[in-house]
């Protein structure tokens, strides 16, 4: 909500093709659950129903926070040279949209790269790693005295 709200009002289409996408990612995992069941796999960071109906509802969910995150980098708006308190959030919220793009990639080259053919476990454990440590380092920058970012 926050990288809309923050957005220049260029390519909003693409925002609600991003929501769409999100919503019914999120009601086919959810689905998942009844139709589907699979293997729960407690994976770090991203918990897993290994069935193809959850992962078809993980792909549509991300294929939608691609497709926001890559508008939220095209319409992101200018930062002045001398930030007051409106631009240095503005900055922040930037800054919040490249730490996404940042874990996408790691998410992408993992699922390109790590071998299909481990057992569940180890394999959600590796695939989401990279991406899952991305996003865990942005939340701990601004908490450092969680006991869990120390």
């Amino acid at each position: 909500m926050l990288w809309s709200l923050n957005a220049r009002p260029v390519g909003a289409a693409w925002a609600w093709v991003a929501l769409g996408a999100c919503g019914l990612g999120t009601l086919l995992m959810s689905a998942a659950a009844f139709v589907d069941p699979g293997t729960p796999v407690m994976a770090n960071y991203i918990p897993m129903l290994d069935s193809a109906s959850f992962r078809a509802g993980l792909l549509v969910f991300a294929a939608g926070t691609v497709v926001l995150v890559l508008r939220s980098l095209f319409a992101a708006p200018r930062v002045g040279q001398a930030p007051g308190g409106a631009d240095a959030l503005r900055f922040g919220i930037n800054a919040s949209v490249v730490a996404a793009a940042v874990a996408l990639l790691a998410f992408g080259w993992s699922w390109a790269v790590v071998p299909a053919d481990l057992p569940a476990r180890a394999y959600y454990e590796i695939l989401y790693w990279g991406g899952g440590h991305a996003l865990w380092a942005g939340w701990c920058w601004r908490r450092p005295a969680v006991p869990a970012c120390g």
